[in-house]
């Protein structure tokens, strides 16, 4: 048996990870931006930015690669 704050903890990291990993991808200035909202000039490493941070973050830069496919997917059916 766990408490919750300990199940927490373990269920987040393979999270944050994951949703780290896919803003790199994207490019850091979606992290950056929400890290200038939250007033957070500099961190050491990734595990200091906060996860209320990390989601909006993440959440932009997927709906931005959505909205690149979708405009990708569109382009055809123009053209014909």
């Amino acid at each position: 048996d766990i408490t919750q704050e300990e199940a927490y903890d373990k269920g987040i990291a393979p999270i944050r990870t994951f949703m780290l990993d896919q803003i790199q991808m994207g490019g850091k200035k979606d992290l950056r931006l929400f890290m200038d909202i939250a007033k957070i000039d500099k961190v050491d490493s990734t595990d200091e930015i906060p996860i209320t941070v990390i989601i909006p973050a993440f959440i932009i830069s997927e709906l931005k690669k959505a909205f690149i496919i979708g405009f990708l997917i569109y382009i055809p059916f123009i053209v014909i």
